[in-house]
């Protein structure tokens, strides 16, 4: 028992490993977009997270991935706006890192394809860990995480074990956290990681 609770914290910390380090790439793509002067106003959800992930693969790294965007996940129904293929997915499609992408305001990024399917098990099912990017087009960016993280709290059925809780990954990027969320059993419970960013600035440089 004590063997496969080491393998199973050995397994998860390693593809924590590979989201972080690919959530390393986007922050400098997201930096490299705003010192270009991005301009997000007649940009969807869809076109802003192409143009980020297009910076990231180019960007150099020693772990190596495969970036799928509008994937379809394990029902062949639920779209993912991230599917991340590493070396641990050894080619299985549940064993790839799901990064789901939402523009923040209103309900979007909790319901509506965000957490809440993270937490009912519509998206990676069969992974411990994934990932959701918030874009933020106006309004003051803490003003907005604090908006979520009241929201997940009181969400009527997202059964939240840890609410947002700042979790650094880059040095200079504020906007970085950690929230964890029970699922129906068996599943296990899911850590994800969000990353917030701000594109009402023209520039962090």
């Amino acid at each position: 028992m004590k063997n496969n609770a080491n393998n199973f914290q050995f397994y998860k910390g390693t593809h924590l490993k590979y989201l972080l380090d690919a959530y390393n790439l986007l922050i400098l793509s997201y930096y490299d977009l705003l010192s270009e002067g991005y301009d997000v106003n007649h940009c969807n959800e869809n076109k802003i997270r192409d143009d980020i992930v297009k910076i990231a693969e180019k960007l150099p790294t020693i772990l190596k991935y495969d970036w799928i965007t509008e994937s379809r996940d394990l029902d062949k129904v639920n779209r993912i706006d991230i599917d991340l293929i590493n070396p641990l997915s050894l080619g299985e499609k549940e064993k790839r890192l799901k990064i789901e992408c939402k523009i923040v305001g209103e309900n979007s990024y909790i319901n509506r394809n965000g957490i809440n399917s993270f937490a009912e098990g519509k998206y990676s099912s069969k992974m411990f860990l994934a990932g959701m990017i918030g874009f933020i087009k106006d309004g003051k960016i803490e003003n907005k995480i604090e908006n979520i993280k009241n929201k997940i709290n009181n969400h009527k059925t997202i059964k939240t074990t840890k609410n947002l809780t700042p979790y650094k990954i880059d040095e200079k990027f504020k906007h970085s956290y950690f929230s964890q969320h029970r699922r129906i059993k068996p599943l296990f419970k899911i850590d994800l990681y969000h990353l917030f960013f701000d594109f009402t600035i023209t520039s962090h440089r």
